[in-house]
């Protein structure tokens, strides 16, 4: 089943132009052909570049963003409340006004605080200047 499968992946007519063959293309005559293999080479590379990425993200662009004068805003954190997180999590990160009003009843807390919770938290979900800055470098 296997022998089938690789013969159907590599027939002809998937991967070259009409009129050309796998045995034209083989190594002859000193000139060397690229082969699929060569492909492997790709996977530790990208792994390589993520990990070069991630540490340019964490170490030196923290630092140029620093030295460039990239400041993040003060963000007040809402207070711990598990059901308006629970319904920002699941439902909505922007209820309804009949919602909020639902939801401020549950929690015994005005409409506006109810507002102000939401729209702290989803400030709290925006990424800060300098991770926007780090990852664009």
């Amino acid at each position: 089943m296997l022998s089938n499968l690789y013969h159907w992946f590599w027939k002809d007519e998937n991967w070259l132009p009409a009129g050309y063959t796998w045995t034209g293309i083989e190594d002859a005559n000193g000139v060397t052909y690229s082969h699929p293999k060569d492909l492997l080479a790709t996977i530790p590379l990208a792994f390589i570049l993520v990990i070069v990425r991630y540490s340019f993200e964490r170490t030196i662009g923290v630092f140029l963003s620093r030295v460039m004068g990239v400041r993040d805003h003060l963000r007040l954190k809402p207070d711990p409340n598990p059901i308006l997180e629970s319904f920002f999590q699941t439902q909505s990160q922007n209820p309804k006004e009949a919602q909020l009003s639902h939801l401020a009843s549950q929690c015994g807390l005005s409409v506006r605080q109810t507002q102000h919770w939401f729209r702290r938290r989803r400030n709290q979900a925006q990424p800060n200047l300098t991770k926007k800055f780090c990852e664009s470098r």
